[in-house]
């Protein structure tokens, strides 16, 4: 049974919006594959993220990692469930299924199953995981 709260946008604004980061990851979103968002904690990296996704025009998969996640299992089940939130054609179940009844996870199979079934589809996604490191 997954946490639906790990894998949804943050609900709470941010007081100010902070226009030159926000321009800053559009940039990086138009021209970049990926980006990093660093700081010390309490800096609003993750209100940052959460007001980007919700203004970028684009479908949002948000996972954010606790601690248990550390478990592959865990973490790749709740990889795949945010995916399915977001593209609801994903085939997230039965990612899950593969990912709980597998005796023997290898990443590179599993990277490819993601990467073929994202790009499956035409439009763009951003997928915020928060809280990785």
């Amino acid at each position: 049974d997954l946490i639906r709260s790990k894998t949804s946008i943050p609900n709470h604004v941010p007081r100010v919006s902070r226009r030159r980061l926000l321009e800053m990851l559009e940039d990086s979103l138009n021209c970049c594959s990926s980006t990093i968002i660093t700081g010390r904690a309490g800096t609003g990296k993750t209100m940052l993220a959460g007001d980007f996704a919700r203004y970028c025009g684009r479908r949002v998969a948000w996972y954010k990692v606790d601690a248990p996640d550390a478990d592959l299992r865990a973490f790749l089940s709740y990889f795949a469930a945010s995916l399915a939130r977001a593209r609801p054609g994903f085939g997230g179940e039965a990612l899950l299924q593969t990912i709980r009844s597998s005796s023997r996870i290898t990443l590179s199979t599993l990277a490819e199953v993601f990467v073929d079934a994202l790009q499956q589809h035409d439009d763009p996604l951003l997928f915020v995981i928060d809280d990785f490191i």
